[in-house]
Protein backbone atom coordinates (compact mmCIF):
# COMPACT_ATOMS: atom_id res chain seq x y z
CA UNK A 1 0.00 0.00 0.00
CA UNK A 2 1.36 3.27 -0.93
CA UNK A 3 1.47 6.33 1.72
CA UNK A 4 -0.92 9.06 1.23
CA UNK A 5 1.88 11.68 1.41
CA UNK A 6 5.35 11.58 0.76
CA UNK A 7 7.60 9.32 2.79
CA UNK A 8 10.14 11.79 3.42
CA UNK A 9 7.60 14.48 4.87
CA UNK A 10 5.78 14.52 8.45
CA UNK A 11 2.27 14.55 8.67
CA UNK A 12 2.34 18.08 10.12
CA UNK A 13 4.20 19.57 6.98
CA UNK A 14 2.01 17.92 4.65
CA UNK A 15 -1.06 19.57 6.46
CA UNK A 16 0.66 22.76 6.81
CA UNK A 17 1.32 22.85 3.14
CA UNK A 18 -2.23 22.17 2.25
CA UNK A 19 -3.41 24.89 4.32
CA UNK A 20 -1.15 27.48 2.69
CA UNK A 21 -1.76 26.11 -0.32
CA UNK A 22 -5.66 26.56 0.41
CA UNK A 23 -4.55 30.44 1.23
CA UNK A 24 -2.95 30.91 -2.00
CA UNK A 25 -5.72 29.97 -3.77
CA UNK A 26 -8.09 31.48 -2.15
CA UNK A 27 -6.37 35.19 -2.33
CA UNK A 28 -5.45 34.24 -6.45
CA UNK A 29 -9.34 33.86 -6.44
CA UNK A 30 -10.53 36.87 -4.98
CA UNK A 31 -7.64 38.98 -6.71
CA UNK A 32 -8.79 37.66 -9.87
CA UNK A 33 -12.37 38.12 -8.59
CA UNK A 34 -11.84 41.72 -8.17
CA UNK A 35 -9.92 42.38 -10.94
CA UNK A 36 -12.50 40.80 -13.19
CA UNK A 37 -14.97 42.75 -11.86
CA UNK A 38 -13.22 45.73 -12.69
CA UNK A 39 -12.75 44.75 -16.37
CA UNK A 40 -16.18 44.69 -16.31
CA UNK A 41 -17.03 47.83 -14.90
CA UNK A 42 -14.99 49.29 -17.44
CA UNK A 43 -16.79 47.71 -20.36
CA UNK A 44 -20.18 48.34 -19.85
CA UNK A 45 -21.82 50.57 -21.62
CA UNK A 46 -22.56 54.32 -20.21
CA UNK A 47 -26.13 55.46 -18.82
CA UNK A 48 -28.47 55.66 -21.96
CA UNK A 49 -29.90 59.02 -22.44
CA UNK A 50 -28.13 60.70 -19.63
CA UNK A 51 -25.51 63.76 -20.59
CA UNK A 52 -23.50 65.74 -17.81
CA UNK A 53 -21.90 69.06 -18.04
CA UNK A 54 -19.50 70.67 -15.74
CA UNK A 55 -19.72 74.22 -15.52
CA UNK A 56 -16.60 76.73 -14.14
CA UNK A 57 -16.29 80.17 -13.97
CA UNK A 58 -13.50 81.38 -16.64
CA UNK A 59 -11.05 82.40 -14.55
CA UNK A 60 -10.53 81.10 -10.79
CA UNK A 61 -7.58 82.33 -8.74
CA UNK A 62 -6.52 80.90 -5.49
CA UNK A 63 -7.73 82.23 -2.75
CA UNK A 64 -11.22 82.62 -4.38
CA UNK A 65 -14.53 81.10 -3.66
CA UNK A 66 -16.07 79.65 -6.73
CA UNK A 67 -19.37 77.00 -7.62
CA UNK A 68 -18.82 74.21 -9.76
CA UNK A 69 -22.27 73.23 -10.85
CA UNK A 70 -23.05 70.22 -12.39
CA UNK A 71 -25.92 69.34 -14.77
CA UNK A 72 -27.28 65.95 -15.79
CA UNK A 73 -29.80 65.75 -18.13
CA UNK A 74 -31.81 62.84 -18.73
CA UNK A 75 -33.42 62.25 -22.37
CA UNK A 76 -35.44 59.25 -21.21
CA UNK A 77 -39.52 59.38 -20.84
CA UNK A 78 -39.14 57.67 -17.06
CA UNK A 79 -37.57 59.03 -13.89
CA UNK A 80 -33.82 58.21 -13.17
CA UNK A 81 -31.80 58.05 -9.87
CA UNK A 82 -28.77 59.41 -9.50
CA UNK A 83 -26.51 57.41 -7.19
CA UNK A 84 -23.04 59.13 -6.76
CA UNK A 85 -20.59 61.40 -8.03
CA UNK A 86 -17.22 60.32 -8.18
CA UNK A 87 -13.75 63.17 -8.68
CA UNK A 88 -11.14 61.19 -9.41
CA UNK A 89 -7.52 62.42 -7.98
CA UNK A 90 -6.36 65.02 -9.19
CA UNK A 91 -9.52 66.71 -10.17
CA UNK A 92 -10.08 68.25 -7.15
CA UNK A 93 -6.70 68.73 -5.20
CA UNK A 94 -6.34 72.18 -6.08
CA UNK A 95 -9.72 73.32 -4.09
CA UNK A 96 -11.82 72.95 -0.63
CA UNK A 97 -15.71 72.11 -1.45
CA UNK A 98 -17.32 73.62 1.24
CA UNK A 99 -20.80 72.69 0.87
CA UNK A 100 -23.18 70.95 -1.72
CA UNK A 101 -26.58 71.45 -3.01
CA UNK A 102 -28.55 69.74 -3.12
CA UNK A 103 -26.91 68.09 -0.05
CA UNK A 104 -25.42 64.16 -0.69
CA UNK A 105 -26.45 61.57 2.01
CA UNK A 106 -22.93 60.95 2.74
CA UNK A 107 -19.28 62.01 1.38
CA UNK A 108 -16.97 59.47 1.08
CA UNK A 109 -13.42 60.29 0.83
CA UNK A 110 -11.31 56.76 0.67
CA UNK A 111 -9.04 57.06 -2.48
CA UNK A 112 -11.19 60.30 -4.28
CA UNK A 113 -14.11 62.02 -3.21
CA UNK A 114 -17.41 60.12 -4.07
CA UNK A 115 -20.70 62.10 -3.29
CA UNK A 116 -23.20 59.35 -2.58
CA UNK A 117 -26.95 61.18 -3.37
CA UNK A 118 -29.83 58.93 -4.39
CA UNK A 119 -31.79 62.05 -5.92
CA UNK A 120 -34.02 61.57 -8.78
CA UNK A 121 -32.99 62.97 -12.41
CA UNK A 122 -36.95 63.65 -13.67
CA UNK A 123 -37.94 62.50 -17.13
CA UNK A 124 -36.96 64.23 -19.80
CA UNK A 125 -35.36 66.95 -17.36
CA UNK A 126 -31.97 67.83 -15.40
CA UNK A 127 -31.23 67.77 -12.26
CA UNK A 128 -28.37 70.50 -11.41
CA UNK A 129 -25.86 70.36 -8.33
CA UNK A 130 -23.85 72.83 -7.23
CA UNK A 131 -20.56 72.57 -5.24
CA UNK A 132 -19.36 75.38 -3.67
CA UNK A 133 -15.36 75.61 -3.22
CA UNK A 134 -12.42 77.82 -2.56
CA UNK A 135 -9.11 77.33 -4.84
CA UNK A 136 -6.49 76.75 -3.00
CA UNK A 137 -3.18 76.29 -5.05
CA UNK A 138 -2.16 77.39 -8.49
CA UNK A 139 -2.41 74.93 -11.33
CA UNK A 140 -4.22 72.32 -13.76
CA UNK A 141 -6.17 69.87 -11.94
CA UNK A 142 -7.31 67.01 -14.70
CA UNK A 143 -9.20 63.99 -13.84
CA UNK A 144 -12.36 62.11 -14.17
CA UNK A 145 -15.46 63.44 -12.98
CA UNK A 146 -18.23 59.98 -13.20
CA UNK A 147 -21.79 59.54 -12.10
CA UNK A 148 -23.58 56.25 -11.30
CA UNK A 149 -27.12 56.25 -12.49
CA UNK A 150 -29.28 53.77 -11.57
CA UNK A 151 -26.93 51.64 -10.08
CA UNK A 152 -23.56 51.81 -8.96
CA UNK A 153 -22.41 49.53 -12.09
CA UNK A 154 -23.72 51.67 -14.59
CA UNK A 155 -21.29 54.75 -15.16
CA UNK A 156 -21.00 57.99 -17.54
CA UNK A 157 -16.92 59.31 -17.03
CA UNK A 158 -15.67 62.29 -18.53
CA UNK A 159 -12.61 64.03 -18.26
CA UNK A 160 -12.55 67.51 -16.93
CA UNK A 161 -9.83 69.92 -15.87
CA UNK A 162 -9.66 72.71 -12.94
CA UNK A 163 -7.32 75.33 -13.71
CA UNK A 164 -6.91 77.82 -10.72
CA UNK A 165 -4.57 80.64 -11.62
CA UNK A 166 -1.71 82.45 -8.99
CA UNK A 167 -4.08 85.20 -6.90
CA UNK A 168 -0.96 87.87 -7.87
CA UNK A 169 -1.84 87.81 -11.79
CA UNK A 170 -5.84 88.21 -10.96
CA UNK A 171 -6.71 91.83 -12.85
Amino acid sequence: MLPRYPAHMSKTTVIILCVVGGILLLGLTCVGGVVGLGIWAGTQPPPEGITLDMDLPDAVYAGDSFDLVLTIRNDKPNDRSLMDVDFWSPLLDGVTVSSVDPKPNRVDDNFWPTYIFNQTIPANGELVITFSALADAPGVYAGELDISVDSIMSILSTQQAITIYNAEDKP
